[in-house]
């Protein structure tokens, strides 16, 4: 029997801004040392950030130069962050799925309980999804590189290989990505195996195959116009503005949380 995930989202949003909150703190942890030493840099100039990006960004450039050896060191210490990021995101994705599935949404304990026991299989569930994800770039690479040392080599041709193994990596993410979140929710609401889970997630993806990326493809363009809108934005205004980088900040962060409504309310249906 196939379920039908029609639920609200609004009793998510806690659990979910409760992980944002988490992962914005470990990112500013991550950043500060960053941050630091290009305060330390731009110390007493006029404008201090936005410095940077005065003619040319010749600056930054110069702070790159200078501090070459210890950004080596910090972009390290990011990526360490980002892989720390991925226990974070499956034990954000399994409360906030409990909280859909619990009838009583304040009962956090109940709620806890529930994603705690399931956790093991949510857990297999999206490392399978990032090796599926990896395997699937890296063959879609394989591929490229193949009939590109097949065919003689011109720009067009090139460029034509390039977009169609670009194209292809990007549907067979978006599947991918469909296909981990239906088995999620499997794996918790109706407390399946990981291979019971991924079959039904397949099962409903043939049986409705339109609903289901129409829904998840409309939710994905709405959030990566927002994240272009959010990239942007000091671009429309003039980076070199008076107007400070943290309220640029703000206004992504606004952005990032109307990005994980939109999240919500693909998990919820």
């Amino acid at each position: 029997m196939i379920a039908v995930y029609r639920l609200r989202w609004l009793p998510a949003v806690p659990y979910a801004m409760a992980g944002y909150a988490i992962r914005l703190a470990l990112a500013f942890v991550l950043i500060h040392p960053i941050a630091s030493v290009v305060e330390r840099t731009l110390a007493g100039w006029p404008a201090n950030e936005h410095m940077m990006f005065h003619s040319g960004s010749l600056l930054f450039s110069e702070v790159l130069r200078l501090h070459g050896v210890a950004f080596h060191g910090l972009l390290e210490q990011l990526a360490l962050g980002a892989l720390l990021m991925i226990p974070i995101g499956i034990v954000i994705h399994a409360f906030v799925i409990a909280s859909f599935v619990d009838p009583d949404t304040r009962d956090f304990k109940a709620i806890a309980s529930l994603a705690i026991a399931r956790m093991l299989p949510v857990a297999v569930v999206s490392l399978l999804s990032l090796l599926a994800i990896s395997g699937m770039m890296i063959l879609s690479w394989v591929i490229r590189e193949g009939v590109r040392s097949m065919l003689p080599f011109d720009t067009r041709t090139n460029d034509m290989l390039s977009l169609g193994s670009i194209l292809v990596g990007a549907l067979a993410v978006v599947v991918s990505l469909v296909m981990t979140d239906l088995a999620r929710i499997a794996t918790i609401r109706d407390k399946l195996g990981v291979a019971e889970a991924i079959a039904l997630a397949l099962h409903s993806v043939r049986k409705r195959p339109f609903e289901i990326f129409g829904a998840f493809g409309a939710r994905v363009s709405a959030s990566i116009f927002l994240a272009m809108v959010g990239l942007t934005f000091p671009l429309m205004f003039g980076i070199e503005t008076s107007i400070p980088a943290s309220c640029w900040i703000i206004v992504q962060q606004v952005i990032v949380v109307v990005m994980s409504c939109l999240r919500l309310s693909w998990l919820a249906r």
